[in-house]
């Protein structure tokens, strides 16, 4: 019932744990992590605190730094304008009960939210920091978002999917549709297309 459960260190260390007891039981010594959602955050947190996690996947990330703040300024600028979100509400896909917490809190939190930019530069200096690290350690990094994802939207904004010079272990695919948990079956398809070339890729690098 609450979003923010899904984005704290307990679940990044659960993922490790899983990779713990395959590597006890000789299945492997490297490792790719995939996941959707909060699952692409764990794969992002897994890929930089475990060595023997050489990529990352990450489909329809929300976000890679949980700030619940932030999160409530991005719902309401991207989310709540959009028709489209609109139409989800209408249709029971987002709770109601979620809407009017956001916006009965927005104002506070878009004051909170301006004050800790402009202490610590928000959550952007983070990201690249640790994007950085990732490239420096050879590790892979593939986006996968659907159509209008908020975080895209973002990241496109703020030139980080263009920045191949500076983190060259990145890339991006872009996925028919615009349902964040892809329900429609050509999203799935797609999504597995991207998923298996990804794999395959990163297997070619691994023997090379």
């Amino acid at each position: 019932t609450d979003v923010a459960e899904l984005y704290v260190p307990e679940l990044v260390v659960q993922v490790r744990s899983a990779i713990d007891v395959l590597c006890a039981r000789g299945a492997a010594h490297r490792f790719v992590l995939a996941g959707l959602c909060s699952g692409a955050y764990w794969s992002f947190h897994g890929a930089l605190q475990d060595e023997r996690v050489v990529a990352a996947f990450m489909l329809n990330p929300r976000t890679l730094f949980w700030n619940a703040t932030l999160e409530n300024v991005r719902y309401l600028r991207r989310g709540l304008l959009k028709p489209s979100s609109w139409r989800m509400i209408l249709h029971g896909d987002v709770r109601f009960s979620r809407v009017s917490s956001v916006a009965r809190h927005a104002p506070r939190s878009v004051i909170k939210h301006a004050v800790q930019r402009w202490r610590a530069h928000g959550d952007s200096d983070e990201l690249d920091l640790a994007l950085d690290q990732l490239r420096s350690r050879d590790k892979r990094l593939r986006f996968v978002f659907s159509e209008e994802e908020p975080f895209y939207e973002e990241l496109e904004r703020q030139g980080r999917l263009s920045s191949a010079e500076r983190w060259p272990n990145l890339e991006l695919d872009l996925l028919p549709g615009r349902d964040h948990t892809l329900r429609p079956a050509n999203s799935q398809q797609r999504a597995h297309d991207v998923l298996d070339h990804a794999l395959d890729e990163e297997l070619a690098r691994t023997h090379a």
